[in-house]
């Protein structure tokens, strides 16, 4: 935004240009307008004053980019100047992606292209992983079915030769308890009761025959 001012001096007439700065509203001369000299910073001064109609002198001066009660609002401002300028083709989008070092809109799209394929690839195995997840459950089931059916029939034989231990043991009429075994397990048990039930047959039967030849 430009200012004409008209000052007249005697009979003669100027014409000063100024400009207003549309972040702050400051008022500089057009031609001292540079800037691009500025520091990039945003500082903030301390002043003191030097007496009536002597004007302010610079005590103190430092950085303000930590305080965001400065800085929030002038960089909501700046965005507002930059959407401006874009709008009226005063700023293009290769300048914004020069100066901020972003990628060109190519190098997104292939990007984009990219990180889609890596997501439809990725969707693809999680797929698989939930069917094959499926899969195991199914035979997990399966396996625990199987499992407990054995459990039961196992139960069942160990109660069928507990009473077959029982039955030998009362022919026997001996405890199963005293019987001599080299193995655990109520398969050895029975094995040794049938050959004890075996040894007391024949013995008996030895027996008959002698009493026999008698």
């Amino acid at each position: 935004m430009t200012l004409a001012l008209r000052v007249t001096i005697t009979n003669l007439i100027l014409d000063l240009t100024f400009v207003v700065c549309p972040l702050c509203g400051k008022m500089s001369s057009l031609r001292t307008f540079n800037p691009g000299s500025l520091d990039l910073d945003i500082y903030v001064q301390d002043v003191k004053g030097l007496g009536r109609g002597r004007g302010f002198k610079v005590v103190g001066k430092s950085s303000a980019l930590n305080k965001p009660s400065i800085t929030q609002p002038i960089k909501s401002r700046v965005l507002d100047l930059s959407l401006m300028l874009y709008e009226r083709r005063l700023l293009s989008q290769e300048e914004i992606i020069g100066r901020f070092k972003l990628s060109p809109p190519e190098d997104l799209e292939e990007e984009r292209d990219a990180l889609r394929a890596d997501l439809s690839d990725t969707e693809y195995q999680l797929k698989q992983v939930e069917e094959e997840r499926d899969i195991l459950r199914t035979d997990l089931s399966e396996t625990e079915e199987h499992l407990n059916e054995a459990r039961v029939k196992i139960e069942r034989y160990s109660n069928r030769l507990n009473e077959l231990i029982g039955l030998v043991a009362d022919v026997l009429d001996e405890d199963s308890d005293d019987w001599e075994v080299e193995e655990d397990g109520a398969y050895a048990i029975l094995k040794s009761g049938v050959e004890r039930l075996i040894e007391s047959y024949q013995a008996l039967k030895a027996s008959e025959a002698e009493e026999e030849d008698i």
